[in-house]
């Protein structure tokens, strides 16, 4: 976790995340796709290991910070950056949202309510995030996709 956090530590200028404070002058739209590739695969990483090698108490207040840390990136960075890389990152949410209902919707969490609307949260993003799988690289939705009961194309599964 450490070499994880130092690699983090260590990116040049224009890949370290900000959150809302200002930017490098130089940073571009390219740049962000790589800061959000960068950040949750590192959040990634941190939760295979914990999970791996941590115990049940070390499991529960990692996944809590990376949660909080993930939800930073997926709400803060423009939409355009997650359709550049959407397709590498949702499994990558998808696996830590799991790994968090597992851990956090138990019945004895006192901290249940928060655990449900930070999950909500991440479903949500996935679902922006999803949405974009059906669109081809002409930017032409995909023939075979289905539509939803609102109308809007969904991705051929």
């Amino acid at each position: 976790m450490d070499s994880i956090q130092r690699i983090i530590d260590n990116l040049p200028p224009e890949l370290r995340w900000r959150g809302g404070l200002s930017r490098h002058g130089t940073v571009s739209e390219g740049h962000n796709a790589q800061i959000a590739n960068i950040f949750i695969t590192s959040f990634h990483l941190r939760s295979n290991l914990v999970q791996k090698y941590g115990t049940r108490d070390e499991i529960v207040a990692e996944h809590q910070r990376i949660v909080d840390d993930l939800l930073e990136i997926l709400y803060h960075l423009p939409q355009c950056v997650f359709n550049a890389n959407g397709s590498s990152i949702v499994p990558k949410v998808r696996d830590i949202g799991a790994v968090y209902l597992e851990h956090h919707m138990i019945a004895d969490n006192p901290n249940r309510d928060q655990a449900k609307e930070k999950m909500e949260m991440i479903l949500r993003k996935l679902n922006d995030l999803d949405c974009w799988s059906a669109l081809t690289l002409s930017g032409r939705w995909d023939s075979g996709a289905a539509r939803s009961p609102s109308g809007v194309h969904l991705a051929a599964k």
